[in-house]
C-alpha cells in the first residue's frame, strides 16, 4: 500500500546558508547593525522613536484628563443649576460620579505629564535594559538586545 506524504524541498533560486546580517560567530554585519538600529557598543539608536512615542503618550493622556476633569465639573454645575439638593440619593451619587470623574481626570493627566518629563529625561536608551552599559552587563539574557550586547562585548574581548 502507498503511503502519502508531503514533501517540500525549498524554493527554486532560493539560497541556504546566506546570511546578510549577521556574520558566522553571531556578531552583527554593517547591515544588521543598521537594520536593528545598534552601535558597535551594543546600544541602540532608539532615543528618537522613544521620545516620540512618549510625547504622543503624554498628549493622548492629557487631552483624556482633561476631558474626564471637565465632565465632572460639568455634572455639578448642572446639578447646582438644576438646583439639585446633594443630600438626597440622587443628589449623592451625582456628587460621587462627579468626584470620581474629576479624580480620575487628574491621575490620567498627571500620568500623560510623567510620560512627557520621561521623554526628555531619557537621553539614551540602553539595548542591555535593566540600566546597564553593556560591558557592565553579565547577568542572562532575556532579549535579543541583551544577546547582541553580550555577543557584542564578547567579540571586543577577542579582539
Amino acid at each position: 500500500m502507498d503511503k502519502v506524504y508531503l514533501a517540500h524541498h525549498g524554493i527554486k533560486g532560493q539560497r541556504w546558508g546566506v546570511r546578510r546580517y549577521q556574520n558566522e560567530d553571531g556578531s552583527l554585519t554593517s547591515a544588521g547593525r543598521k537594520k536593528y538600529d545598534i552601535n558597535e557598543d551594543g546600544t541602540t539608536n532608539l532615543k528618537e522613536k522613544y521620545r516620540k512615542g512618549q510625547n504622543v503618550r503624554g498628549v493622548a493622556k492629557s487631552a483624556v484628563g482633561g476631558l474626564l476633569v471637565s465632565q465632572g465639573v460639568r455634572s455639578l454645575v448642572g446639578a447646582k443649576k438644576g438646583q439639585m439638593n446633594f443630600g438626597s440619593k440622587d443628589g449623592k451619587n451625582t456628587l460621587n460620579r462627579a468626584i470620581f470623574s474629576m479624580t480620575l481626570g487628574a491621575i490620567v493627566v498627571s500620568s500623560g505629564v510623567k510620560n512627557f518629563i520621561n521623554a526628555n529625561k531619557n537621553k539614551t536608551f540602553n539595548a542591555t535594559g535593566m540600566g546597564g552599559t553593556p560591558e557592565k552587563f553579565d547577568g542572562k539574557a532575556k532579549t535579543r538586545a541583551q544577546v547582541l550586547a553580550l555577543q557584542n562585548k564578547q567579540n571586543s574581548k577577542k579582539k
